[in-house]
């Protein structure tokens, strides 16, 4: 197996390529490779030549999935449409353009605790519970 690997600044990625799954590396974008792998996403014609059997670390679009505010806002809409199968997570909110429907749940509820995770951080990174929803809402929008 052949990985095309220049697009990444990792030499661990290299190392286990080679070492652990006895890849073999190449420089040339030109040559019969089996697996591309790049720190950040591929450009889009080249997964437009992608062949049959060739594979890339990357699926296009997958921030919508990756991401947890694209993947809050497509889980909220899903379950605006299909409730009874989209009730396994928590409701969700992106502050401040959900501000009305958070400002309503929090005023129903008391004594509640919210998770509350910032929009570009990840591994855990920023994340804090708080049951003082108050301290949240700076100036929301269309208010």
């Amino acid at each position: 197996m052949v990985c095309w690997c220049t697009k990444t600044h990792y030499e661990v990625v290299k190392e286990v390529l080679r070492y652990r799954f006895d890849y073999h590396l190449t420089r040339r974008e030109q040559s019969a490779w089996d697996i591309a792998w790049w720190d950040g996403p591929p450009p889009i014609n080249l997964i437009a030549k992608l062949q049959p059997w060739q594979r890339i670390n990357h699926v296009p679009g997958i921030f919508n999935l990756a991401r947890k505010n694209c993947l809050g806002n497509h889980l909220m809409k899903m379950m605006r449409q299909f409730p009874d199968e989209y009730n396994f997570f928590p409701l969700t909110f992106m502050l401040p353009h959900d501000y009305k429907d958070f400002a309503a749940l929090v005023g129903q509820k008391r004594n509640k605790t919210f998770i509350c995770k910032p929009e570009a951080s990840c591994q855990g990174k920023g994340i804090f519970l708080t049951r003082n929803p108050e301290s949240l809402i700076k100036t929301p929008i269309d208010a």
